[in-house]
C-alpha cells in the first residue's frame, strides 16, 4: 500500500523486504478506483517501516494523476534564482 507519494518517489508498506537497488515493476490502484499502467522504480531505501522507491518508467496517463496528487516541492532555500536582481 501506497503511503506517500511524490513526483519521482513514493514509499509503500510491502507484504516482502526488497533488497536495496532491486528493479521493481508494480501497479498502483488510484484515489477514484482506476488501475495504473506498469509502473517501474528502483528501491532506494528504507524507514518506518516504509519501502523506498524511486520511480524511473511512468507512463503519460499516470504521470497526469501523480501531478494532480503530489503538489511540486518548494524551492529550496539558498538556491539559484533564475531572475536577475534589481538594482
Amino acid at each position: 500500500m501506497v503511503r506517500r507519494l511524490g513526483r519521482r518517489r513514493l514509499e509503500a508498506a510491502l507484504d516482502t523486504e526488497l533488497a536495496a537497488l532491486t528493479n521493481v515493476r508494480l501497479r498502483v490502484t488510484w484515489p477514484d478506483g482506476r488501475p495504473s499502467s506498469d509502473v517501474y522504480g528502483k528501491v532506494t531505501g528504507f524507514g518506518d517501516g516504509l519501502t523506498r522507491i524511486h520511480l524511473t518508467s511512468v507512463g503519460a496517463a499516470d504521470e497526469a494523476i501523480i501531478a494532480a496528487l503530489a503538489p511540486p516541492a518548494p524551492a529550496r532555500a539558498g538556491g539559484v534564482s533564475k531572475r536577475t536582481e534589481e538594482r
